[in-house]
């Protein structure tokens, strides 16, 4: 256990870009209880950078009859 702790902080401590790779070590790490809310908050913001933001329309805009 203390390898795999070891290998997921490197991933995300990494530049990898690559987005299964970084999310796989963040669910992983929600079965390990070394880091606290705050640091899943943080490296799920950190994250964020390598997702596209999706275009939605608001709800308010939908067509119902499509």
């Amino acid at each position: 256990m203390k390898k795999i702790k070891e290998i997921l902080n490197q991933i995300l401590k990494s530049a990898s870009k690559s987005k299964v790779l970084r999310s796989a070590c963040l669910f992983e790490k929600n079965y390990f209880n070394d880091w606290s809310q705050e640091n899943h908050f943080v490296n799920a913001i950190t994250n964020v950078k390598y997702f596209s933001k999706l275009e939605v329309k608001k709800i308010n805009k939908l067509d119902a009859n499509k």
